[in-house]
């Protein structure tokens, strides 16, 4: 049998996990060979660490692991799906073995693993992917596996006749399957230990994260270089040298209004999770790259991070294969603050990080198995308020491709954007009065940048964004059918929508005890004027005090006109839709079931208890079932949830991978997977104006849910396209 000389793999791809090349293909690979050649032959002086990376293993890693997100299960790693490393190059047994040990690993017991039917899955969806043909052959421990035309995986010796090695004895250059054992990451124990760290390779650059038992992690990745205050960052200079990206916490969070000691610099950064590294070779053939997901925080402009676990993206990119990225964005008067003169101080500083960050995934997402052509930007709250932005904003153009919007604002004329001659006057001089700088001096920006960084976080602030004539050129996204457009619309497919009660953990919310409609309407900040409509219109706002009494009927009334507004939305979904504005809409409410994060200020939403569950659907409740993070906290799966959320997370996923979150028969029987349960989710028509409620099983319901409540409120599904530009 041949053995190999040397240390580490060679990565080879005619017998790699890759697609099965073209013409075109196979000549661009040659003309590119050289240069990744010489470009790996400096892995000793690139990847200066004791820390394997894709560079010094010479072969991409690729994460197996059948997830069910079920991690009652997952959290014992004696109940646990096994998982596994892919090393996605071709080499020898002998490099195979080396490379699996220098992850801290084995190769995989070959007569166990070929009866994994969790692997079976993982390699079936990895050949409809077409980055192998059926017939491959893995290193394994004892021999090799064959994943057959048959979707079957078998044994076969090392050595021998019907061997690997064959009755000649020549042994075949081939990808390899290792063991995967690092432990799942929860609140309690995050192991970012040497044993488990992993590097990617970016050009000359290295990343250098770890794994735990979904995904690879890189935490706190740098995506700007630090600018000056008040100044527009621009993508991450760095090119070369060493990034230490092992960071589990939230210590890197932008500067915000929660009492915390912050600091500016090296804020903007961002969180990653990848199921696949490419290795030079592959990342220059860029076949197979995966689809990226970025996903805003909200928090008001004023708080919150990307480095939150709630957002941790490891059950995603795992169940999903997509790349994960959350990212940090300047906030409050540092992220926002905006003068007249907008030479001094333009404003939107917080909209230009995530620009950059847009920026950076197009020059970096390969190396994180990420496709620049396939991006998803998606937030939340004044994360989903971002995503608005950026779909008018030329200075995104081209740097995204689907857009979701969870819990935005509606399109009309009071969500409008002021114009900075404006806004710096109202807004903005009275903070830099406050902070003691004169707003009109020459030397404001001097004055303000010798201010610390706590005296922003205090008083009066400015934080909101603005039409600043650069990034955003409009006060709002124009509705109008795009033949007759006159503002910049970037039109990618959309998937928006709402929480039913959103205004429950917005708002105020009058005591369940309350009897008197008027002044539970009151309490939660209805006007005088919309208190009378809804009094005078009983048949229209119901107050049926044994299924929602006061407290229940007021608050949906304060989600009807409030803030992110029912209504508003109802009529923006409608408008879409009427004129066509993006090339897909799909239009969705949770109004049957949710699971509340840690931030319930009435104590009022769907909990994590059974009971729990049949509060209301508040602002927020979203979360958890899209990005499936309940294993962290470890908190309980309620009567229904894990279905309910696998449902969720698949549907979100099938939008970033093809722009319809209905996933194709297809794909879930490659993956192994079972349809959300009920109706699929339909794109919204000018004929046919249906949203999906995403309940336990789930239905498509018309749009005007509460039109009667809507028509006398003035907010009918018309409202919005009857307002001019």
């Amino acid at each position: 049998m041949r053995k190999s000389g040397s240390s580490v793999a060679s990565d080879g791809v005619s017998n790699g996990l890759q697609y099965e090349p073209d013409a075109e293909s196979e000549q661009i690979g040659s003309i590119i060979s050289d240069v990744i050649d010489a470009v790996e032959s400096e892995s000793d002086d690139i990847d200066d660490t004791d820390v394997p990376t894709v560079g010094t293993l010479r072969s991409g890693v690729r994460f197996l692991y059948q997830n069910d997100l079920d991690w009652t299960r997952a959290i014992n790693p004696a109940n646990r799906q096994p998982g596994y490393l892919l090393l996605t190059g071709s080499m020898s047994f002998e490099d195979a073995d080396n490379a699996c040990q220098a992850l801290g690993e084995n190769l995989a017991l070959a007569p166990i693993a070929s009866l994994d039917e969790g692997l079976r899955r993982q390699l079936t969806y990895l050949s409809s992917e077409g980055f192998y043909t059926e017939g491959q052959t893995f290193w394994a421990e004892g021999g090799a596996i064959v994943f057959s035309k048959q979707q079957t995986l078998s044994f076969i010796p090392l050595d021998g006749p019907g061997s690997v090695t064959g009755d000649n004895g020549d042994e075949p250059d081939l990808p390899a399957i290792c063991t995967q054992t690092a432990p799942l990451s929860t609140a309690e124990l995050t192991d970012n230990s040497d044993q488990w760290q992993l590097g990617a390779r970016s050009g000359q650059l290295s990343v250098l994260g770890f794994r735990d038992a979904l995904s690879f992690r890189f935490g706190s990745v740098p995506y700007a270089d630090t600018p000056r205050r008040f100044e527009r960052s621009s993508p991450l200079s760095k090119r070369s040298g060493t990034i230490q990206a092992i960071s589990n916490d939230a210590a890197l969070a932008c500067p915000q209004y929660n009492g915390g000691n912050w600091d500016e610099d090296g804020c903007l950064v961002a969180n990653i999770a990848t199921t696949w590294l490419p290795s030079p070779r592959e990342q220059a053939l860029g076949k197979g790259l995966r689809p990226v997901f970025i996903f805003i925080h909200g928090g008001g402009f004023r708080t919150g991070s990307g480095l939150d676990p709630t957002f941790a993206g490891g059950n995603m990119a795992s169940r999903s294969d997509i790349v994960v990225i959350t990212p940090n964005y300047r906030l409050g008067t540092l992220g926002w603050l905006a003068l007249a003169d907008s030479d001094k101080v333009p404003g939107n500083f917080g909209l230009g990080d995530i620009i950059s960050l847009l920026k950076w995934v197009q020059q970096h997402a390969h190396s994180f198995g990420g496709d620049p052509h396939r991006v998803t930007v998606a937030g939340q709250s004044s994360g989903a308020q971002l995503v608005q932005l950026l779909l008018r904003s030329p200075a995104a153009k081209g740097l995204f491709h689907r857009a979701i919007v969870q819990s935005g604002r509606p399109y009309d004329r009071a969500n409008q954007r002021q114009e900075i001659s404006t806004a710096g006057k109202t807004q903005g001089s009275p903070v830099v009065r406050e902070l003691g700088c004169n707003p009109d001096a020459d030397d404001v920006l001097d004055c303000l940048r010798a201010l610390p960084p706590a005296r922003f976080l205090r008083g009066r602030t400015m934080s909101s964004p603005v039409v600043d004539n650069d990034l955003i050129d409009d006060a709002q996204l124009d509705l109008s059918p795009p033949g007759s457009a006159s503002g910049f619309v970037n039109r990618v497919p959309v998937m928006q929508g709402y929480m039913r009660d959103e205004l429950a953990s917005l708002g105020s919310v009058p005591p369940v005890t309350a009897l008197d409609l008027a002044t539970a309407l009151k309490d939660a900040g209805i006007s005088k004027g919309n208190r009378s409509i809804v009094l005078d219109h009983p048949q229209d706002f119901k107050l049926d005090l044994l299924e929602k009494g006061a407290q229940g009927l007021a608050v949906e009334v304060a989600t009807d006109i409030l803030s992110i507004s029912r209504c508003g939305q109802e009529a923006s979904l409608h408008t879409m839709a009427t004129n066509n504005v993006f090339p897909a809409l799909y239009g969705y409410v949770f109004d049957s079931k949710s699971y509340q994060i840690d931030w319930d200020p009435h104590l009022v939403c769907s909990g994590s208890s059974d009971l729990a569950q049949l509060g209301y659907h508040c602002h927020s409740g979203d979360l958890f079932p899209v990005f499936a993070t309940l294993y962290y906290w470890q908190k309980p799966y309620r009567v229904g949830d894990l279905n309910w959320i696998r449902g969720i997370t698949d549907q979100w996923a099938s939008f970033i991978r093809s722009a319809n979150p209905s996933p194709s028969k297809s794909y879930l029987a490659a993956r192994g997977y079972d349809p959300p349960a009920g109706i699929p989710w339909a794109p919204m028509r000018p004929s046919s104006q249906n949203i999906i409620s995403l309940g336990q099983v789930q239905q498509l319901k018309a749009l005007d849910q509460f039109a009667s409540q809507c028509n006398v409120l003035n907010r009918p599904l018309t409202y919005i396209s009857s307002q001019s530009r």
